[in-house]
């Protein structure tokens, strides 16, 4: 976070605190928002002004905070007055989200901004926004009163969204979350299509307000909620060793949560997934029958083959030992692991019709991994289909592409979920 003057303490964050440690180790750490945030399970972090760089505090100063509790999604702002040695005080605690200059996003780390302040005024611009509320530019002397300068609303013309913060319990007694998207105009008689998108953990996203974009191979969430589709995006708790079969539980008991509700049409459920998602939503298909229809972008299919390649310049072992493929060991300590783990040794079991994206110039996951996917599939007579852009990498950056794979998407989508027309390219060699 920064120091104090004469460099007597440097300032740290914990998981949800912040400490003054000295440098030469002469006195104790002080835990100077003294427990708050880890005793009301609040993120407190230095409320960054202008620019994200360490500052020099001295003991007469009043820090200014940012928090996030990440169980109520709440967030707001606080002060702490170092000379008095005193609990944060908490200025606003509030649903919305409170931005300075940054993109807005399902990624978007609520903790990882800055505001534009006056120089020398108590003077703050944000842009306070949740997801039916737009972005707009509000001033605030106190971090208390917004005021808004201006009042653009360009979500109004059309069918927009609302999220909602759902709870359930997985099959092993851990209790999940996930974010729900629904139509702006959602009909509780009516019967619905939903999607799920997968990838990691993004429920602290909830209220954030969504742009719309096209796809970069992930899930446009505001287009299909747009257009009369729900859009799930559970949490996933992963166990070391077994990450697909972790993205597996998590997915299908928010599924079985949901298929309670009577506007759910359990018959029309879509899967897709981008990266890592992708790897989990080629695992998903192989272990259950209940999708209509499943989208992975750029996913690994083999863990045993992909985890001896490289990628970035450097080899996979480490990302799958010990990073994101959370695997928990080596593949020689656990060859079956790493077979149990791998989609492709299931291929036989696929009967969801899937759409494969992957780029040939991939530097994060081998194309070759798409390559050994389809291929299986197709050796097996399932409904496959498989797009690849040329000169495009883990991500669709042209503009053309973008658009050419957002309606290919959609076009996928409708017609198994919404019974529109086969699309011309899903049938044409």
């Amino acid at each position: 976070m920064g120091w104090m003057e004469k460099d007597t303490a440097l300032l740290l964050y914990d998981n949800y605190d912040i400490w003054g440690v000295d440098p030469d180790a002469q006195r104790p750490p002080k835990n100077i928002t003294f427990g708050f945030g880890r005793n009301h399970r609040t993120i407190l972090r230095y409320l960054s002004i202008n620019e994200d760089i360490p500052k020099v505090f001295n003991t007469r100063d009043t820090i200014h905070l940012y928090f996030f509790n990440p169980i109520s999604k709440y967030n707001g702002f606080a002060e702490v007055e170092l000379e008095k040695s005193n609990k944060p005080t908490i200025l606003l605690d509030t649903p919305m989200r409170y931005y300075g200059v940054f993109s807005l996003g399902l990624s978007a780390d609520p903790l990882n901004w800055f505001a534009l302040k006056a120089k020398f005024a108590n003077a703050y611009v944000f842009k306070p926004t949740r997801d039916t509320v737009y972005p707009n530019l509000s001033f605030s002397s106190d971090l208390v009163h917004f005021h808004k300068l201006t009042y653009l609303q360009p979500h109004k013309k059309y069918n927009w969204y609302t999220n909602q913060l759902i709870h359930w319990t997985q099959p092993d007694g851990k209790k999940n979350e996930g974010i729900l998207f629904k139509p702006e105009d959602f009909d509780p008689m009516k019967k619905y299509p939903l999607i799920v998108f997968i990838y990691e953990k993004f429920s602290d996203a909830l209220n954030v307000f969504l742009k719309p974009a096209l796809s970069r191979g992930d899930m446009e969430i505001l287009w299909y909620v747009s257009h009369g589709y729900l859009i799930l995006v559970p949490d996933i708790h992963y166990a070391i060793g077994r990450p697909g079969k972790s993205a597996y539980n998590s997915v299908i008991s928010a599924i079985n949560y949901l298929s309670m509700n009577p506007w759910l049409n359990s018959k029309r459920l879509g899967l897709q997934g981008h990266s890592f998602g992708g790897y989990e939503t080629n695992y998903i298909v192989t272990r259950t029958n209940i999708f209509a229809a499943a989208a992975s972008a750029n996913g690994v299919s083999d863990v045993v083959s992909e985890s001896g390649q490289l990628s970035n310049n450097s080899g996979n072992q480490a990302f799958f030992e010990l990073g994101q493929g959370r695997m928990g060991a080596t593949l020689w300590e656990s060859p079956s692991l790493f077979i149990q783990e791998s989609p492709v040794f299931k291929a036989n079991k696929v009967t969801t019709p899937l759409l494969i994206l992957h780029n040939p110039l991939d530097d994060a996951v081998g194309f070759s991994q798409a390559a050994e996917w389809f291929t299986a599939l197709r050796r097996l007579g399932k409904k496959v289909w498989m797009l690849q852009y040329p000169n495009e990498g883990h991500n669709i950056e042209q503009q053309a592409n973008k658009l050419d794979y957002s309606t290919r998407l959609n076009q996928f989508f409708d017609h198994f979920l919404k019974g529109a027309p086969v699309p011309q390219w899903m049938y044409e060699e």
